[in-house]
């Protein structure tokens, strides 16, 4: 009994489905070849480097030196008294003069960070690109995966109008 009961749904599903005009079915196709198939994707990327900046010119040392050393004997001379006064004002200038040079020799110097966005393409995979044969036909379609030799397939039959 339950193999009747078995049957006649079964029956009754095949009637519903053929009442509509569809009819379904899957058989095997035989796979022609199968290789890897890719696309190209634009990944773009920050890219950083450092530059340092040109050295500075030997006329902007010696206007350095030249500045400070003069800047450096007025303070020195205003320091100092009589006999001191000379000293102070050779100490400053000479003090005053190398740190003029200094500051001549490494303004600027510091190195800059630059970025920029460069193109980067990559290969990435998309899938399968699979040649099977099923009933004398050839077909070709992008999957997933890899079949293997043969290929499960859907075959939909409907009346043509």
């Amino acid at each position: 009994m339950k193999r009747f009961v078995l049957l006649l749904v079964g029956a009754s599903l095949c009637n519903i489905t053929m009442a509509m005009g569809m009819h379904d079915f899957s058989g095997r196709a035989t796979v022609i070849s199968s290789e890897p198939a890719y696309v190209e994707v634009n990944r773009p990327e920050q890219v950083c480097g450092y530059t340092q900046p040109e050295a500075s010119s030997p006329a902007a040392g010696t206007a350095g030196t030249l500045l400070g050393g003069l800047a450096g004997g007025l303070l020195g001379h205003q320091v100092g008294n009589g006999r001191g006064n000379t000293a102070a004002t050779i100490v400053g200038a000479i003090g005053g003069a190398m740190v003029g040079n200094h500051v001549a020799n490494n303004i600027g110097q510091q190195s800059q960070q630059n970025c920029v966005m460069q193109n980067h393409w990559v290969r990435e995979p998309q899938g399968y690109r699979v040649t099977y044969r099923f009933n004398g036909h050839v077909f070709t379609d992008t999957l997933p995966y890899d079949p293997g030799n043969e290929l499960n397939v859907r075959i939909s039959v409907e009346p043509a109008p």
